[in-house]
């Protein structure tokens, strides 16, 4: 993740979505709906009320145990079907549900997150930094989707890093393809996030960029996961997230950019700072109704980009004293700071 100033949960944070046996449920009332205790995308009403997002890519639910985190156009929160009254009650609602193998690893519980297609983004980027949280570590994210033809539901995946809890431009080696913004925001672009994919179509599968994906806090979720959608469709190798600002004395994500006043009535149009994208002429080919595999950007390593920066050899210093046996922390490494 890239964090543009340090503060409470990060101004501004990338989510590095390149890259989970029982599940310990959170406590359902009398009223709420009968979830499965460990595939709760399976009841009947697990969409009840919501517009979900109409994209290309979509792939199957998580067949793993898995917790359904629903985000309301209005910013209400349900976890499992139970009504949460903050981001805070979210994320322990999450740690109470996740399982770990180790004691630094990811959740081997996964999290389906459906949310609003009318729904700011600024309510769904918080639901995923709870599920980022070092308390929770879950790095199997989904979002519930349906696809645009015919509007079959199914899932986006969008797994998170396992092996590091920021990513920075420092931390892409010299020579590697960089990663290319894109900016969703009103006016300034073009309005079809399809031009994503026509552009990075044109591109050499070997010099295709990560994307980096930062939209303004009141977009729709549906404008988000469309443009997170044409990224998948035209090969790029990898996406991220630039979280949304915070607001250090409400403790809440900041509705509006401070420069984007009055432009409420400019549609929503996305950029790439440098490249001119061009509105499609013709109907891109949609991907095939939902798939029987996992789809979006699912690597299961993020290693796998960016690629590993090259060791440093240090030479050994002959001049510090031997370590004496049964000092404390002898026998393990120190504690990470965040999520592995």
């Amino acid at each position: 993740m890239l964090d543009r100033a340090r503060q409470t949960m990060s101004r501004a944070r990338v989510f590095a979505l390149v890259c989970a046996a029982a599940l310990v449920g959170v406590a359902c009332s009398d009223h709420s709906p009968q979830w499965s205790a460990t595939h709760p995308t399976a009841a009947a009403d697990a969409w009840d009320g919501l517009e979900l997002a109409r994209i290309g890519t979509v792939g199957v639910f998580p067949a793993e145990d898995h917790v359904l985190v629903r985000v309301a156009a209005d910013g209400s929160l349900a976890c499992n079907g139970v009504p949460v009254p903050s981001y805070r009650a979210l994320g322990e609602a999450l740690a109470a549900s996740m399982v770990w193998d180790e004691r630094w690893g990811p959740s081997r519980v996964a999290v389906v997150i459906a949310a609003d297609a009318r729904a700011a983004w600024r309510l769904v980027s918080a639901a995923i930094q709870a599920c980022a949280d070092p308390s929770v570590r879950a790095t199997r994210v989904f979002f519930a989707c349906r696809h645009e033809q015919g509007g079959a539901t199914g899932a986006f995946a969008m797994f998170m890093p396992q092996d590091r809890g920021f990513l920075h431009l420092a931390d892409v080696p010299p020579g590697a393809v960089r990663p290319v913004t894109v900016r969703i925001r009103r006016g300034g672009g073009v309005t079809d996030p399809l031009a994503v994919t026509q552009w990075l179509a044109t591109t050499p599968s070997a010099e295709r960029p990560p994307v980096w994906l930062d939209a303004a806090p009141d977009t729709p979720f549906d404008v988000v996961l469309r443009a997170a959608d044409a990224a998948a469709r035209g090969g790029a190798p990898a996406l991220c997230f630039v979280g949304i600002p915070w607001d250090g004395a409400t403790g809440a994500p900041v509705a509006h950019l401070a420069n984007e006043s009055g432009a409420g009535e400019l549609p929503w149009t996305v950029a790439i700072a440098g490249i001119t994208l061009e509105e499609p002429v013709d109907a891109l080919p949609a991907p095939a109704q939902v798939t029987d595999a996992v789809a979006g950007f699912a690597l299961d390593e993020i290693g796998d980009w960016p690629p590993p920066m090259p060791e440093e050899e240090v030479e050994p210093d002959d001049d510090l004293p031997p370590v004496r046996d049964g000092l404390p922390g002898d026998d393990e490494p120190p504690a990470p700071s965040g999520p592995r």
